[in-house]
């Protein structure tokens, strides 16, 4: 039965449900729809744990980072104050002198 407002239209009343090959292709369009569903859900979860491996490699890479900071900080540290003490023991041995020269010189 058509309807007078074209082929496309059903007249309700004398509607007599699909056939089996309309259903076969609903039910592949829905299979399909389903397996592309879960394809994309796989696909997410895999680029989440890919990106939670990028954020565990960043932290240790800067944790690294930060002690390779430090120790170098502290060999910087060291230097200056292994200097600092040359310096100073320099300036007393010239002050030595110096009171020696003066002490002497009077």
């Amino acid at each position: 039965a058509q309807s007078s407002f074209g082929e496309h239209r059903v007249i309700a009343d004398r509607w007599k449900g699909m056939s089996a090959e309309q259903k076969a292709d609903i039910e592949r369009i829905r299979n399909d729809q389903q397996s592309e569903k879960q394809r994309k859900l796989e696909e997410e979860a895999e680029l989440q744990k890919e990106y939670e491996r990028n954020q565990l490699l960043q932290a240790n890479t800067a944790i690294l980072m930060e002690r390779e900071s430090n120790r170098m900080a502290a060999e910087i540290e060291k230097r200056i104050a292994e200097e600092n003490m040359k310096l100073s023991q320099e300036q007393k041995r010239k002050k030595y002198r110096l009171r020696l020269c003066v002490d002497t010189t009077a």
